[in-house]
């Protein structure tokens, strides 16, 4: 058996968080240390979706959205899911998801529980 076959992947995923897009202004971050640019940030969740090939499922590792967002959190959900391109999508929720939506839409988006598992190869489970 050759090295090759023996470090061959059973599974790859891509992996993202804190897309939070909101249609305002750039701004600094909590420590106002580094820019936020909030309406670049559907722009860069479309480019990692796009650079992922070949991947069994992607995860997004919560607050999809930015509590600012609020106002318009349906529109900005809508803007959000398209960017995310057609992978198999498990998105855990964040506080800034929760300052947008509540828990019971939360659960009616996603169409499950906030916190599930999966198991995208034998041997292995993943849980939000």
């Amino acid at each position: 058996m050759t090295a090759a076959l023996l470090l061959a992947p059973l599974f790859k995923f891509g992996i993202i968080g804190d897309v939070q897009p909101a249609d305002i202004p750039d701004g600094p971050n909590f420590a106002r240390t580094k820019p936020r640019r909030y309406r670049q940030s559907l722009a860069c969740l479309r480019e990692a979706s796009s650079a992922w090939n070949e991947v069994a499922f992607c995860v997004q590792l919560g607050d999809l959205l930015d509590s600012k967002a609020a106002p318009r959190r349906w529109e900005t959900l809508a803007a959000a899911r398209g960017a995310m391109g057609q992978h198999d999508w498990h998105v855990a929720t964040g506080n800034h998801d929760l300052a947008c939506f509540d828990r019971d839409e939360l659960r009616a988006i996603a169409g499950r529980d906030l916190y599930y598992d999966w198991t995208p190869a034998p041997g292995f489970r993943c849980c939000l």
